[in-house]
């Protein structure tokens, strides 16, 4: 028999109702439906009513959070070690592929590119910076406080730069 059953009603209505409010995927939606689903389960303890529904939604957390753990490489490594005699140990090494990185003649294109859009854009003031910046992954506001000149100007010169890399591009599409 399910102990104290209008309690464990209460809740999960109260959790059900949380939901509707809630947007599917997020994790507040996901452990409030975590701790409906442990509310129902009979083997679950109400022995302490005020404190059943705290209880459940510290269960809820630690089990979404559990469930959502990422994977690391170092990880998988630990877990697939195997060991095929005593001299020669199997890991992932030998069981995954290795990662494919860019190939050296398309690093050697992207260095060309590189290079050609410097030379393009060597007569606007800053643009060697801003290329910098740009390819840095930098912000523009980061950008214009290192180089000393006024946001507007920095956003101004990478639009200058990207309409110049746009047109290398396609001269350089048109020659393969």
């Amino acid at each position: 028999m399910i102990s104290s059953l209008p309690l464990r009603f209460t809740v999960v209505r109260e959790f059900q109702s949380e939901l509707a409010f809630l947007s599917p995927g997020t994790p507040e939606f996901e452990e409030a439906d975590i701790a409906a689903a442990l509310a129902t389960n009979p083997r679950r303890t109400t022995d302490l009513p005020e404190f059943f529904r705290r209880n459940l939604r510290r269960d809820a957390r630690r089990t979404y959070r559990r469930r959502r753990r990422p994977l690391f490489l170092s990880d998988l490594a630990r877990s697939m070690t195997v060991v095929e005699d005593s001299e020669n140990e199997c890991g992932v090494e030998t069981l995954l592929p290795a990662a494919k990185g860019p190939a050296p003649p398309d690093c050697a294109a992207a260095s060309e590119l590189e290079l050609e859009i410097r030379r393009a854009v060597d007569h606007i003031p800053g643009a060697g910076e801003c290329l910098n910046g740009m390819l840095a992954n930098e912000r523009p506001a980061d950008t214009a406080e290192r180089i000393g000149t006024p946001v507007h100007r920095v956003h101004y010169v990478r639009r200058q730069i990207r309409e110049i890399t746009a047109t290398l591009m396609q001269r350089y599409k048109g020659d393969k």
